[in-house]
């Protein structure tokens, strides 16, 4: 809307700048080819009206006046429209962006396995948990979680091996709001207490491929890679804190900015 009201005041400017020009013109001849100047040679014998080379250069000025106004007209309702479109365009790609389904790690879970009828913890099991954080729903949801145990860092070259879902997993729907439980990994209480002691390093990584339901839109892609931080002696079963995660490696991200592109959804949503 602001930008036809600017339209309207522009042509309005201009339709009474070209009416002042016509008056102008007007005036110069009146002016300039009065009889009482002496120039009756440029006078039909009457003395009022002047020769038809006048009303060609009049007609001709005039005409130049209304190109150039008609052009300037032309361009900017041109540039105006091709500002509505873009405004158009613009505000549909926002609306996708807000609407669609976005699908991002919500938490690790951390449960310890104590054997029946006794009190020591035996290993401990984690789990990741996805959320869907948009406004719409994700089909044809699939994920993969995989781990492994060092004793240094990831290196620069480390291509993070996809662990992948059983092969008769569907796809699954994730509604707004929803999540959905990883495949699980376990550690020994050996490693979690050797991660603890500093000896050891751990590190969980994982993916998640789905769609949207809106029109027209890529499969979407997810990627995480945390390290295992040990806060407190795992065989502790009633520690209230026992493991953290922190984020690390480039095989963080979603979309153009993961390190590999969303498989193709080869089953339907249940």
């Amino acid at each position: 809307m602001l930008q036809w009201k600017k339209l309207d005041e522009r042509t309005e400017l201009l339709a009474a700048v070209f009416g002042i020009s016509i008056v102008i013109l007007i005036g110069l001849a009146v002016v300039f080819f009065s009889p009482s100047d002496g120039l009756g040679a440029v006078y039909n014998e009457s003395g009022f009206w002047p020769i038809p080379e006048f009303w060609t250069a009049f007609f001709n000025a005039t005409l130049a006046v209304s190109t150039v106004a008609l052009w300037w007209v032309t361009r900017t309702a041109a540039n105006a429209a091709k500002l509505s479109a873009d405004s158009a365009k613009g505000s549909a790609d926002f609306l996708l962006i807000a609407e669609r389904a976005f699908i991002a790690t919500d938490r690790f879970e951390a449960l310890p396995y104590i054997p029946p009828g006794t009190q020591v913890v035996e290993k401990w099991i984690f789990n990741i948990v996805w959320a869907n954080q948009g406004k719409t729903a994700a089909t044809g949801f699939r994920q993969g979680f995989n781990s492994e145990v060092r004793l240094d860092s990831l290196p620069a070259d480390f291509d993070y091996p996809e662990g992948v879902e059983p092969a008769d997993a569907p796809a699954s729907l994730v509604l707004p709001s929803g999540t959905k439980t990883g495949t699980a990994a376990m550690l020994s209480i050996d490693d979690c207490v050797a991660v603890y002691e500093g000896k050891k390093k751990v590190f969980f990584w994982g993916w998640c491929d789905y769609d949207d339901i809106l029109p027209d839109t890529p499969r979407h892609r997810t990627e995480f890679c945390n390290e295992l931080v040990a806060t407190n002696d795992p065989r502790n079963p009633l520690a209230t804190l026992t493991f953290m995660f922190k984020e690390v490696g480039p095989h963080n991200g979603a979309d153009a900015s993961c390190l590999r592109s969303p498989k193709a959804n080869h089953k339907k949503a249940k």
